[in-house]
C-alpha cells in the first residue's frame, strides 16, 4: 500500500512486477500525490525490479 502521508482519493497501490510505459497525453485527470518517504521506497523497490542494483 503507498505511504500514509499519500494524498489520494482511494487505497492504492504501486505494481511493480508488471511495469509498462504509457504516454503523458493518456493521463487524463491528478489523481494525487506521494510523500517523499513513500517516492523514496518506490524508486528503491523500482530499482530491484529492474536489477539494477549493482548499477546504481
Amino acid at each position: 500500500m503507498c505511504g500514509e502521508k499519500a494524498v489520494l482519493q482511494k487505497e492504492s497501490y504501486a505494481q511493480l512486477d508488471n511495469i509498462q510505459t504509457i504516454s503523458k497525453d493518456r493521463f487524463l485527470k491528478y489523481l494525487g500525490s506521494l510523500d517523499a518517504a513513500t517516492m523514496r521506497t518506490v524508486g528503491r523497490k523500482l530499482i530491484l525490479a529492474l536489477g539494477l542494483e549493482d548499477v546504481v
